[in-house]
């Protein structure tokens, strides 16, 4: 047997070729490939038929039929090839046009994403200083990040589009160098990163420079690519100059409803191919937008909304309110006392010092108290140059009637006024109860429902001339030597007699010296005597002048202290007018009481139902849906409540019903929120959970639950549920009837354009479709309004500016876009047009009353200009230009996605 060996010497030229061939395949074609996984089919199907090819021709060397045998092994290779590439090969998980990306092509499109964005983030944040600035991060982020929706959440749809704009970029041309990728993080970190926080970063990522210059350069391509081809959404100038004008132009009109309804024809009956015709046109849209979601206003549509049924018992206020007592006497004069006079202090609640003998306790109808004498003051009052606040002086009110003890004349032989111990009384003592009325008591003060408080300022200097000498006699001035200090306890002058039944003293009020020198601040005090009559009313002894009379002494008062006559009081009988609105608001406040007991129960009740509803049938307790409702007719019927079951309404048609009130209240647990809009947030499958609420409107209250739910859907046919074929044929009469409307508005409005009176005179003799048995036209006045208006709502939070919205016009509140273009845009003053409504279900007769600023006046519009100028760029204008870019704005992963037959499969999607 010969040695191998021996058959390579023979053939030594052969097989070299052949190992050539296939070190080439190892070393140059396999050795481009990282991963062996994910080898492209077509190197596959290539490597094996060569491998099978070399060992047949091997095989066939020795019967000579190398050749024959070497193209077996060849087309037996790339069968076996063709096998194992698609047998081993991963489903798509994204199939377009130009190659297909499997799940791990996917995971590396994200991974990519999230390279390029961590390293802006980090890079901004490093070169700025900053580590940690969420403000910061978020504007770097919004300038220099990638990401065609958030870059919060990289999702399959996201980098798939991004594939996608590079695969456009390719045919473009478009290639981006490394250099490129340099120069974008210098922009993005304004040249402020250093090498050292580059290679730190890199690390962080755990990413080589070429893998991350490489994502970058990708994710540039794709950002790039995307601003050449569809570019970014700019307001013009002219667009704000519109924004300025509709927030700041207001006008005001009179209008007339013209319904379309009213225009149709009596027995009108749509035929079957009409209806096939029309609902196949608008089926997959909701009314108002278009199939994409972008608002159409008068745009039919029959796509249904998600409807719920909902029951609910109600205690009515009308049921409940013969079912409460109604108020007695007692309860009345109790509710007659805590309204008004629970805030008028009695005599124990004031202090002390404040309190009254029962002889001056006086009632609220007393009459009008005479006023002080002319020399009466406020006593303690600090004498002048006092300063304010000083220890040991509170002031108090002299009582009515009452003249002020007034110091003796010093006598000429004294230099000096003899001192005095002053003997006080303690705070709580109060007068005996048979003091006169005309007697005096310092510490007496009128109760605060008599009193009214007046500010006191102190009198300018007297002149001998001015003041009386009587009534005030002169203390013998101190020298600037022997003027003395303030003190904190007042010395008292020589003594004077008091009444004996004067409990207390008063300290007398001093008058200034003749040469204006400031009196000393600790004011005489005069002492009481027990056993001494008043000697008030009395000239002194030494004085020639005659004491004025009490009349004199009053008008006196009134010029110098100007006070004003004690408050009559304001509270009102209680006559039977009274006692009747008080009866009501107690009756309304018991059943409005017993309203929420009664919904509180029923709550509990109706929670005990649903759940056992919600039970297996096995289990004890298990009720069916008809059983259930069975026995809370019955707790209804013997609790004075309703138990209403809904139809299936949509949010729109639960909010704005009228049959059943439930839509308008407002929940009672938790935040207060709308029943109509709670409902709505809860999950399809959440049933059978209680909610308690109120109504302000009706004054009822609810305990409810969701009993069925039907999400959203784009109907197949006119039968695909019970409300598709009626608003197909509701739509359809509408199609039919609103050019007749429309016709009769224009009639209107010419026959208004044409004269000078006001519409209401104009069309007073006008019915709504022209004919007698008709209804008259109501005219309406819509006051001043703008186009577009700021919410008056305040802000959340400082950095969210307030919303703006379409206004809302009174007598025309479904009033749309069409209608606002008419009133702004196309009329005069004094001009008359018609617009449609928000939905086409009927057209408004206009008459423009003014527009304020005037169009006609130049200097009222230049002002206009000027002030938008001044505005610069107010937030309030960015928000109105994103939503009409939101608006009519197209989407371009959508178009982008069709020209590539993009399908991306569920389980890839994230």
């Amino acid at each position: 047997m010969s040695s191998p060996f021996a058959i390579f010497r023979k053939h030594q030229r052969v097989l070299m070729v052949v190992v050539t061939g296939f070190a080439m395949i190892s070393f140059v074609l396999l050795g481009a490939v990282q991963d062996p996984r994910q080898m492209p089919t077509t190197l596959v199907i290539l490597f094996l038929a060569a491998m099978a090819g070399g060992i047949a021709w091997m095989a066939g060397l020795r019967s000579g039929k190398a050749s024959e045998y070497g193209l077996t092994g060849v087309l037996i290779g790339a069968i076996l090839g063709l096998g194992v590439a698609f047998s081993t090969r991963e489903a798509a998980a994204v199939q377009m046009d130009g190659g297909n990306l499997s799940v791990a092509e996917v995971s590396d499109l994200r991974r990519q994403r999230y390279l390029a964005n961590q390293f802006i983030q980090a890079a901004v944040s490093r070169s700025a200083g900053q580590t940690n600035n969420p403000f910061l991060t978020y504007f770097a982020m919004q300038q220099f990040g990638f990401g065609f929706s958030s870059q919060d959440s990289i999702t399959t749809t996201d980098v798939v589009f991004g594939e996608a704009l590079r695969r456009e970029a390719d045919e473009m041309g478009l290639t981006i160098p490394e250099d490129v990728a340099w120069s974008y993080i210098k922009e993005a970190t304004g040249e402020r990163l250093t090498a050292e926080q580059f290679t730190e970063i890199r690390k962080q990522l755990q990413v080589s420079e070429a893998e991350l210059i490489d994502a970058l350069r990708e994710e540039i391509k794709a950002k790039k690519t995307f601003e050449l081809m569809y570019g970014r959404n700019f307001a013009t100038p002219e667009t704000y100059w519109d924004y300025h004008r509709q927030l700041n132009v207001n006008a005001s009109a009179e209008l007339v409803r013209i319904p379309v309804s009213a225009f149709v024809a009596d027995g009108a009956e749509p035929s079957e191919a009409e209806l096939q015709e029309l609902f196949a046109m608008y089926r997959s849209n909701v009314p108002g937008f278009t199939p994409e979601g972008r608002r159409d206003e008068g745009r039919p549509g029959f796509a249904q909304p998600r409807r719920l049924q909902i029951g609910y018992l109600e205690a009515v206020y009308d049921a409940i309110e013969p079912l409460v007592d109604e108020p007695t006497e007692e309860e009345i004069q109790a509710e007659y006392e805590q309204r008004y006079l629970k805030s008028i202090p009695d005599a124990m609640d004031l202090p002390p010092s404040l309190e009254l003998p029962p002889s001056l306790n006086l009632p609220l109808d007393a009459p009008e108290l005479p006023l002080p004498g002319a020399t009466e003051k406020m006593e303690n009052a600090p004498a002048p140059g006092t300063p304010p606040g000083e220890p040991g002086r509170e002031p108090q009110l002299p009582l009515p009637g009452e003249t002020p003890e007034q110091p003796e004349a010093a006598p000429s032989n004294d230099s000096a006024p003899k001192e005095s111990n002053k003997e006080e009384k303690p705070a709580d003592e109060t007068p005996s109860e048979d003091v006169p009325k005309d007697d005096k008591s310092s510490s007496s003060v009128l109760k605060l429902e008599n009193l009214q408080f007046v500010a006191f300022q102190d009198d300018p200097a007297e002149t001998d001339a001015d003041a009386p000498a009587a009534d005030s006699p002169q203390e013998e001035k101190p020298t600037a030597e022997e003027k003395p200090e303030p003190k904190a306890d007042a010395e008292a002058p020589a003594e004077q007699p008091a009444p004996k039944e004067s409990a207390e003293e008063k300290p007398a009020t001093p008058e200034k010296p003749e040469d204006g020198s400031t009196p000393p601040s600790d004011a005489t005090e005069k002492p009481v005597s027990d056993d001494k009559p008043s000697t008030e009313g009395k000239p002194a002894e030494d004085s020639d002048t005659e004491k004025p009379s009490d009349k004199d002494k009053a008008a006196e008062s009134t010029e110098e202290m100007d006070v004003p006559p004690a408050p009559k009081s304001d509270v009102p009988p209680l006559d039977d007018a009274l006692k009747a609105e008080i009866k009501e608001d107690l009756l309304r406040r018991k059943v409005q009481e017993e309203i929420r007991n009664r919904a509180t129960k029923a709550y509990e009740f109706l929670s005990t139902i649903g759940y056992n509803v919600q039970l297996l049938p096995e289990d004890d307790g298990y009720l069916t849906r008809e059983e259930a409702t069975k026995k809370i007719e019955e707790y209804a019927e013997k609790n004075g409540l309703e138990y209403v079951v809904t139809p299936m309404l949509s949010q729109t048609e639960l909010r704005d019903s009228e049959d059943y009130a439930i839509g308008r209240a407002f929940t009672s647990l938790g935040s207060p929120q709308l029943v109509s809009q709670s409902l709505f947030q809860t999950a399809v499958t959440d049933l059978y959970r209680v909610g308690q609420a109120d109504s302000f409107g009706t004054g009822s209250g609810f305990a409810y639950w969701k009993l069925a739910d039907k999400p959203a859907y784009i109907p197949e046919t006119l039968e695909d549920g019970d409300y598709v074929k009626d608003q197909v044929i509701e739509v359809w009469k509408q199609t039919q009837a609103a050019p007749k409307a429309e016709e009769r508005a224009k009639k209107l409005a010419e026959k208004v354009q044409q004269s000078d009176k006001p519409m209401a005179e104009v069309l007073s003799d006008e019915t709504v479709t022209g004919a007698e048995d008709s209804l008259f036209l109501t005219i309406r006045d819509t006051g001043t309004f703008s186009w577009m208006q700021r919410s008056s709502a305040p802000p959340t939070n400082m950095m969210q500016t307030p919303q703006v919205r379409q206004s809302v016009v009174s007598g025309a509140d479904d009033a749309g876009t069409r209608f606002f273009q008419t009133v702004f845009n196309q009329l005069e003053e004094g001009g008359a047009g018609v617009a449609p409504n928000d939905d086409n279900s009927a057209y408004y007769v206009i008459r423009l009353k003014d527009k304020n600023p005037d169009p006609s006046s130049e200097e009222e519009y230049k002002q206009l200009r000027q002030n938008f100028i001044d505005s610069g760029m107010p937030p309030t204008f960015a928000q109105m230009a994103n939503e009409e870019i939101r608006q009519h704005s197209i989407n371009w992963v959508e178009r982008i996605f069709e020209k590539y037959n993009v399908v991306i499969s569920a389980g890839a999607e994230g």
